[in-house]
C-alpha cells in the first residue's frame, strides 16, 4: 500500500508472500482462496479471536508459524516465545487482528489500481496455505518493474523457511536493480 499510494519515494521494494491487494481481492471472489481465508472471516469477531489467540500464553500464535511451517525446526521455542511475547502484551493481538478487520472491510475503497513503478522483488513461497499462488498472477499488471522469484515447497514464512535462498535472492537482486 506504501509504494501503491506513492508516499514517499522508494529505490526498490521486496515482497515476500503478500500478494498486491487487487490480486488478492480478486481471488477472494473464488473458492480456492476463500478456504484458504477462513480465518479472515473468524477474524472479523469481536473478542472471540483475541482470547483464541491468547490463551495457553498464545498458544495458537506459535502454532500459527509452526503448523505451516514448511520447516518447524526454523522456528526453535526462543523465536516462537518471542512472536509469543509480543503477542501476549496488552493491546497487541487486537491491533493485530484490527490489520484483517480494516482489510477486510475496507477493501472496497483501499484497494490502488495505479501502477507501482518502484522496481519490486517479489518472492514466493508455492506452499502457503494462506495464500494460493494465484494470487500472484497478474501482479505485473500493477508493478511495472517485477521480478518474481518462485520457491518450491517453501511456506508463508519464506524467509524462515528459506533463509539461504532468499538470502542469495535478495543480494543478486539489490546488486542489480536499478
Amino acid at each position: 500500500m506504501f509504494a501503491a499510494r506513492g508516499l514517499r519515494p522508494l529505490d526498490r521494494l521486496v515482497i515476500m508472500n503478500v500478494p498486491h491487494p487487487a490480486c488478492m481481492k480478486r481471488e477472494l471472489r473464488h473458492w480456492h482462496q476463500l478456504k484458504k481465508s477462513w480465518y479472515m472471516f473468524f477474524f472479523q469477531l469481536r473478542r472471540l479471536p483475541e482470547w483464541a489467540l491468547g490463551r495457553k500464553q498464545c498458544a495458537a500464535v506459535r502454532q500459527a508459524f509452526t503448523g505451516s511451517a514448511a520447516h518447524r525446526d526454523r522456528f526453535p521455542a526462543d523465536v516462537l516465545d518471542v512472536y509469543a511475547s509480543a503477542a501476549a502484551r496488552p493491546g497487541a493481538l487486537t491491533a493485530m487482528l484490527n490489520y484483517y478487520r480494516a482489510a477486510f472491510r475496507a477493501s472496497d475503497r483501499i484497494v490502488p489500481t495505479n501502477t507501482i513503478e518502484t522496481p519490486t522483488l517479489m518472492i514466493w513461497g508455492d506452499a502457503d496455505i494462506a495464500l494460493d499462488w494465484r494470487t500472484v498472477e497478474g501482479t505485473e499488471t500493477y508493478v511495472r518493474r517485477l521480478s518474481l522469484h518462485r520457491l518450491a515447497g517453501i511456506s508463508h514464512w519464506v524467509q524462515q523457511d528459506a533463509p539461504d535462498a532468499v538470502n542469495a535472492i535478495l543480494g543478486d537482486w539489490l546488486q542489480t536493480a536499478r
